[in-house]
């Protein structure tokens, strides 16, 4: 959820495993070895290929979250697990992190 707090993309932790910032610093490094791009270039190649960000209103509940803490620029749209699952059923990739 880290990334969908407003300037997450620019300076939040990565994963669980930041190790105190420096998991950024890694990444930012293999990215760059290895041509893939930074994280906001990853974000603009899965929105033009349709990609779609849904935050989950349970965890934002459970981690004491309300909309205005969120990023609204990253967000498609904010809904219930049952629903994106139904979406995920008919999708031809879904992706859950």
């Amino acid at each position: 959820m880290g990334l969908l707090m407003r300037g997450g993309l620019d300076g939040g932790p990565l994963s669980r495993y930041n190790f105190l910032g420096l998991g950024r610093l890694i990444f930012k490094a293999m990215t760059r070895r290895s041509d893939v791009g930074d994280i906001n270039g990853l974000m603009e190649d899965y929105r033009s290929l349709g990609g779609r960000v849904v935050a989950c209103e349970f965890s934002m509940d459970m981690m004491g979250l309300e909309r205005s803490d969120l990023d609204a620029s990253i967000i498609d749209e904010y809904g219930a697990i049952g629903p994106y699952i139904r979406k995920g059923l008919d999708a031809d990739v879904t992706v859950v992190t």
